[in-house]
């Protein structure tokens, strides 16, 4: 009987270190998705409006609905339909959310430096801020058909999203980018020895 007992309790050992592992690959698997999820549907943008000669609109959105509240990220592309004589018109091209563990949120803890956000962009205080030192909506994107990105006032959007999972810092991926080409950049939150974090691609 004791014999047993030892036997079941090492079982008990080794089924909870297995499903505590798991977890963190599927919570690491998460994170990942969210990032690529983001990365990829801004080269599509940014390539859509390359091959179309046309401006695509690349909008960062985060909307809270139901009971209990839930908050869903997600990024929607359109193409923008230059009207000079009055308002443009915007046709839905496609909307990606992200995994549903994942919001676009800028976690506490993270790196708030000029010389620690990636790219050295803004300070962090903001979730989603492609306008930084410049004006218009932060949230949006306007592809050119030359390649560069520019904010809803028409200055170059350089910036970063921020990805987590609310409550879970080193769960924190970010997608920089430079608005003079267009190029962006993934990146993720790793924990140093020291006890802080910085950023990593």
């Amino acid at each position: 009987m004791v014999e047993v007992l030892v036997v079941l309790a090492i079982l008990g050992v080794l089924v909870t270190a297995a499903v505590f592992q798991v977890q963190s690959t599927i919570r690491a698997a998460s994170s990942n998705t969210a990032a690529s999820t983001a990365l990829n549907q801004m080269q599509r943008a940014r390539q859509r409006a390359i091959d179309d000669r046309a401006i695509y609109r690349l909008t960062f959105m985060k909307i809270t609905s139901g009971s209990p509240p839930v908050t869903v990220s997600s990024m929607r592309l359109e193409q923008v339909l230059l009207n000079p004589g009055g308002p443009n018109t915007y046709i839905l091209v496609g909307n990606i959310a992200l995994p549903t563990d994942m919001q676009f949120v800028n976690a506490s803890g993270i790196p708030t430096s000029a010389a620690g956000t990636p790219d050295g962009f803004g300070d962090g205080s903001q979730a989603i801020n492609f306008a930084v030192n410049a004006g218009g909506d932060p949230t949006m994107i306007y592809f050119q058909p030359d390649g560069r990105a520019l904010t809803q006032t028409g200055e170059i959007a350089n910036g970063v999203v921020y990805i987590a999972r609310p409550g879970d810092l080193l769960s924190s991926r970010a997608i920089s980018m430079y608005g003079g080409t267009g190029r962006c950049k993934s990146w993720r939150l790793i924990s140093l020895s020291d006890g802080t974090t910085a950023w990593a691609t």
